[in-house]
């Protein structure tokens, strides 16, 4: 037969370890006797390629991206219209004889509604948690005691595995985590609480076969780290184990003076230490019922214990105290989740989720002096649980995506305060409970105009709290309703590049004592006071970006503008009654604005031995009686080599103004350096290692002002050692050579 018209070639690419496929990857046709290139194209925003006026014959396809191993497939014989299905591209790897140094992809990766960073490619963080791997991320800002913020908030919403979690980034391992995404203008199929959402992405095994990591840490305050993984894949079949055991100290050096209605208060502490002993993991499976139906499974505890004791000066109207203070919080918690999937056809799904957990902690305080005591204890009980149902179904050109859940949170906690000192005001003991439930239906619809790439959606969501305190004659309750819409646009040009613009509407909702009237002890020198009369906190935010590849340089700015209503925040006055103790209040602080911007560069050069990564980030904001900027910058360079790698990073951010009063600047660094022979890798680093590392909080206020510093005693030196071992299982293959098996199959 004489083929007269040209056949078409089509399919799709994804990252091998994460299993998302992959814009604007090359794919070229090739001749199989040569691998001459014939003819060749770009995987589009929907992550597919086509190959189109194909001769009939046989060819070679190969798939490509930076920072990733170039795969071939075939020869294969393509006589009409055909499908391949999905290529995997893995990491690129440089190898020699005896030393193994792994060519990471970048750090930092930018998609159309988020930013993906692989903890892998950051040598410095390698024996850190989720929250180091987030330093020098552009918008991001990690503190010495490894809180989060981005874009000036600490407002984000943490998920792992795309599902709410009772763990924090501090107690995620980063030899856990595949990649993070940082989705600071989620679209609507999203929770709309928080300025933004956090995705801890764990790593599983993928293809047929079994592995297992182990990673042990110690530094030289004395603590260290256990981590165990091992994840087995059957085909139809992927359970996974994952533990952790954890011992952190610190040794702060703090130091700061208070001075309320003329009397100075000066603290200076001499022998403070924080410890946080942490155990716990998860074990679940997947498991392919049929090519269309997919279960999931996975329980988890975890035990936490922080403890911080300091022994510290406390003078007051001349007279000086040596004070010892304690604090000691105990929390085991645990999860379950049930998840199925099912596949009517391509582009046409329905998924269940359902989701539990359980959380207590008990905590104590106690500070201690000459002329007495403050003594505070409370216990807490938190069970939460939610379900999920998304349907998804592709119409032509158009992909219709919604869903509904359901979430239930019931709490309760007893709080007592126990007061022997002159210089500290009793308050009353005092306990709550109380029960949110919240229903949201979304919907997205998304399409092409041309080349103009469009995702829309609308977000309901309604909110029953209710609260019933001892304080209180009658139980407190509140209800929220509000619409959530987004938009979200790209454009591709030059190739890999694109255009992208972003639109959407987030809240915060006060919560727990934020909410309640009750004062609860915060130390010898603070009362933290709840405000039933507090607003949810709305913003709308656009974000404009674009990527632009130029050679071996990568650049990506991106700027935002965010309009915010009844702004959350905290104002302090004294207590009165001759007592020197501050009351933080929740209140509103009215609307205002932010607006800023960052760029991202990074550069691969002397054939990716050499790679940098920039980023100077702005921010501009306004509210109540101030109008102030913030801004930063990360920097960091790694060296390849034979024997290892080497890379060293350094963060700034400038002092910034809040209503209360102001930050000073911060300035971290980090030197690390990396070898691996065969499946062993050794990481030596240094955190801080200049002494430079200073985290200072001046509050103002009528006839107060309170200084405070945190630093680090000496550089944190750690030493990690981590061994990976993994063997593939041969499965029997149909027609897919060279080709990942995801149900896609090619056309006979």
């Amino acid at each position: 037969m004489i083929y007269l018209i040209g056949l078409t070639v089509s399919g799709k690419v994804i990252d091998s370890e994460s299993g998302r496929p992959m814009a604007y990857a090359v794919v070229i046709l090739h001749n199989p006797k040569d691998s001459s290139k014939l003819t060749g194209t770009y995987t589009d925003e929907k992550r597919t390629f086509v190959l189109k006026n194909v001769k009939a014959g046989r060819y070679l396809i190969s798939a490509d991206f930076i920072g990733y191993r170039k795969t071939f497939i075939g020869p294969l014989e393509i006589r009409r219209d055909t499908n391949i299905g999905t290529i995997a591209l893995s990491p690129q790897a440089i190898r020699t004889e005896e030393v193994v140094v792994e060519a990471t992809p970048p750090k930092v990766r930018y998609e159309v509604d988020r930013k993906v960073i692989t903890p892998s490619a950051d040598i410095v963080s390698r024996g850190g948690s989720a929250a180091d791997a987030l330093r020098g991320v552009p918008g991001v800002k990690v503190d010495p005691q490894g809180n989060v913020e981005i874009r000036g908030s600490d407002r984000y919403i943490l998920f792992v595995d795309g599902r709410p979690t009772n763990m924090s980034l501090k107690e995620i391992p980063a030899s856990q985590v595949e990649r993070i995404e940082v989705i600071t203008n989620p679209s609507a199929e999203y929770d709309a609480e928080g300025n933004a959402i956090i995705n801890i992405v764990m790593k599983r095994r993928k293809v047929a076969g079994y592995g297992f990591s182990l990673q042990g840490v110690a530094n030289s305050y004395l603590g260290g780290m256990l981590n165990g993984t091992f994840g087995l894949s059957t085909g139809r079949f992927q359970p996974y184990i994952r533990l952790r055991l954890m011992r952190w100290i610190n040794r702060p050096l703090v130091y700061g003076e208070y001075i309320l209605g003329g009397d100075t208060v000066a603290m200076i502490a001499e022998d403070a230490v924080s410890e946080d002993r942490t155990a716990g993991g998860e074990a679940g499976f997947r498991y392919l019922l049929s090519e269309k139906d997919r279960i999931s499974f996975e329980v988890g505890s975890m035990y936490k214990e922080p403890t911080v004791s300091a022994f510290y000066e406390y003078v007051l109207n001349g007279d000086t105290n040596i004070n010892f203070t304690i604090l000691t919080l105990t929390s085991p918690r645990h999860h379950l989740l049930l998840g199925y999937d099912h596949d009517f056809s391509q582009g046409h799904t329905l998924s269940l989720t359902l989701y539990g957990s359980h959380y207590s902690s008990h905590r104590f305080s106690n500070d201690s002096a000459a002329d007495g005591y403050v003594q505070y204890e409370g216990r807490s009980v938190v069970r939460y649980g939610f379900g999920e149902i998304r349907y998804g179904r592709r119409m032509g050109d158009f992909k219709l995506n919604a869903g509904y859940k359901g979430e239930v949170e019931l709490y309760s906690r007893y709080d007592s305060l126990r007061v022997t000192t002159p210089n500290f005001p009793e308050l009353p003991d005092y306990s709550f409970n109380g029960r949110d439930e919240t229903h949201a239906m979304y919907a997205t619809l998304s399409s092409n105009l041309g080349k103009l790439s469009y995702k829309v959606g609308l977000r309901l969501e309604y909110m029953d709290r209710k609260f019933n305190v001892t304080t209180e004659d009658a139980p407190i309750r509140v209800k929220y309703f509000a619409p959530f819409p987004t938009l979200h646009l790209s454009y591709p040009y030059g190739g890999r590049n694109r255009f992208y613009v972003s639109l959407s509407r987030r809240v915060w909702r006060p919560y727990g004592d934020v909410f309640l009237p009750i004062r609860i002890s915060e130390g010898r020198t603070e009362i933290r006071e709840g405000n039933p009369e507090v607003l949810p906190e709305y913003s709308n935010t656009l974000e404009v970006g674009t990527n632009y590849s130029l050679g071996p340089l990568s650049i990506t700015p991106e700027i935002y503008a965010s309009k915010r209503e009844n702004i959350f925040d905290i104002r302090e006055y004294p207590y009165g009654d001759g007592y020197n103790v501050m009351v933080k209040r929740f209140i509103n602080a009215g609307s205002g604005y932010d607006y800023g911007g960052s760029l991202y560069l990074q550069g691969s050069f002397l054939k990716g031995l050499l790679r940098f990564n920039l980023s100077p980030n702005y921010r501009r904001y306004s509210y109540a009686n101030i109008t102030s900027s913030e801004y930063g910058g990360s920097a960091s360079l790694t060296v390849f080599a034979l024997v290892g790698m080497l890379q060293a990073q350094i963060d700034y951010t400038a002092p910034r103004r809040a209503v209360w009063g102001r930050y000073g600047q911060q300035i971290y660094t980090q030197i690390a350096f990396m070898t691996q022979v065969k499946g062993f890798s050794l990481v030596l680093s240094a955190m801080d290692p200049f002494n430079l590392l200073r985290y200072e909080i001046t509050i103002e206020g009528e006839d107060y002002y309170s200084y405070k510093c945190n630093r680090m005693k000496w550089p944190n030196v750690s030493l990690v050692l981590q061994y990976n071992f993994s063997r593939d299982f041969r499965l029997p293959q149909k027609r897919e050579v060279g080709i990942e098996n995801t149900g896609e199959r090619l056309l006979k």
